[in-house]
């Protein structure tokens, strides 16, 4: 296991000299990665790309997820919205790409890595899942969407039982393989489109999928069969049924999930929910990313643009930092083996 070590703001700014830039002005560029240190107080920004002809600036890249190896926490994972993927060895210090043409390009919404084998990593883009089981030195499309006029949204692995993988669309498609992507089955449609997947760290069973209109759904079978949890929020909680994501602590018994409404927690693994404490102008101020403290599920991130909101007993009340960028953080993140170190990824949204 590799232990965190701190980059100072000196040596950060030593490794961004060098010619040019990548996806956007060098100069005050606010996009790419940024990690604090000290929960949300003080930011850096990680966006040096070196190359053969110097150290390349990504800071105007826009980011659409973060994930950090289980395996190994000095490996960054950074998809972005036209760049494709980025992946650092040394906690965000410099990046690096891959070597295929398909995940240097386009849009990357989601990257997840094998618990137990950091060469195996899964890269979600709208239209394809693809597998390298080498350290990203190559890469093979395991899964595509066959229908033209939708996309893929989320997707997320079985911490549990790591050859399942599972993936939803624009069409409501909640689709499962249980061979690591050699094959695929349709498991439940849930006629609006899939905003976000996760299996709960209480209980892999578990699976809770959310919509942009019909709330959440939920399985305790694997997905066999399913619950709707609509009715169950949205006539007390306007808004509600509008599913932005989830997060949870490892052990699972904090579960929370964003919605246009506000913030909902579980304390079992999606069954009932309750609100948290709302925050300021949650109804006309978009959340776009929520984290939670893997250790402590009473501590937990929310970010708008421009500011990040904190809360160390689980909602009840929030206290507020500045954010770096004015761009939208639609990737947070609470480092696994640090409380404190907060990663944020920043896209420009219209």
């Amino acid at each position: 296991m590799t232990s965190f070590k701190k980059l100072g703001l000196g040596s950060l700014a030593l490794l961004l000299l060098g010619a040019g830039c990548f996806g956007g002005s060098s100069s005050g560029a606010d996009g790419a990665m940024w990690r604090s240190e000290d929960g949300g107080d003080e930011w850096v920004q990680l966006a040096a790309l070196p190359q053969v002809t110097g150290v390349t600036s990504i800071a105007g890249t826009n980011v659409t997820s973060i994930e950090v190896d289980p395996s190994d926490d000095s490996v960054y994972y950074m998809g972005t919205e036209a760049n494709g993927l980025f992946y650092s060895l040394d906690h965000g210090g410099t990046w690096m790409r891959p070597e295929d043409t398909d995940i240097r390009n386009g849009e990357v919404i989601g990257v997840e890595v094998h618990p137990d084998d950091v060469c195996t990593v899964y890269v979600l883009t709208t239209r394809s899942i693809y597998k390298t089981e080498d350290c990203l030195r190559s890469f093979e499309e395991v899964f595509q969407e066959g229908q033209s006029d939708e996309s893929l949204t989320s997707f997320v692995l079985d911490w549990f039982n790591p050859s399942i993988v599972w993936v939803g669309n624009t069409a409501g498609d909640v689709i499962r393989s249980k061979d690591a992507g050699g094959s695929w089955t349709t498991m439940y449609r849930v006629k609006d489109e899939v905003t976000a997947i996760t299996v709960s760290n209480a209980d892999s069973r578990v699976v809770l999928v959310g919509t942009d209109d019909h709330g959440t759904f939920r399985s305790n079978n694997s997905g066999s069969s399913w619950v709707e949890q609509e009715d169950d929020l949205k006539d007390e909680f306007k808004n509600s049924d509008e599913v932005r994501g989830f997060a949870q602590n490892r052990e699972g018994d904090a579960l929370y999930m964003n919605t246009a409404y506000g913030v909902f927690r579980s304390s079992n693994a999606g069954e009932t929910w309750s609100p948290v404490s709302q925050l300021p102008d949650s109804n006309e101020v978009p959340l776009y990313s929520m984290a939670v403290d893997m250790s402590d599920g009473d501590i937990i991130y929310a970010g708008t643009i421009g500011t990040l909101y904190r809360s160390t007993n689980g909602g009840d009340s929030w206290a507020t930092e500045e954010m770096p960028s004015g761009r939208a953080p639609l990737a947070l993140l609470v480092h696994p083996r640090a409380a404190d170190l907060i990663l944020a990824g920043f896209s420009k949204v219209d």
